[in-house]
């Protein structure tokens, strides 16, 4: 999601970027500078988002047992179209698994599936 903003405000910073260029403008060329900072701590977000949500070894050590007696359940909730915070919190409520750890689990699988 962080990213798709990224490239919107990316490309509305060059068409602010044109425009300011043919309308020697000042405005635009503000507004082009902010969506490009924006654009970037957009970039830095999705990052650290991503660094943060790899499920570690100490939590599988953990949680592997929890979490693979409640794979069967979080895949069939997953592809019935259940969002994954959702099923997370349930994990969370009836299995004392914190939604953390089950939303990086949910992430896991989902790069195994499409690998």
């Amino acid at each position: 999601m962080k990213q798709s903003l990224a490239i919107l405000c990316t490309a509305i910073t060059l068409g602010l970027a044109v425009y300011a260029s043919y309308a020697d403008s000042l405005i635009s060329g503000i507004a082009a500078a902010f969506f490009l900072g924006l654009a970037f701590i957009f970039l830095v977000q999705d990052h650290l988002l991503k660094r943060e949500m790899v499920l570690g070894q100490d939590e599988l050590l953990q949680w592997g047992d929890l979490l693979a007696e409640a794979t069967p359940e979080i895949l069939e909730r997953t592809s019935g179209g259940e969002h994954a915070l959702v099923v997370a919190k349930s994990m969370e409520a009836h299995r004392n698994i914190p939604r953390e750890v089950v939303l990086k689990y949910i992430i896991a699988l989902g790069e195994h599936v499409q690998n």
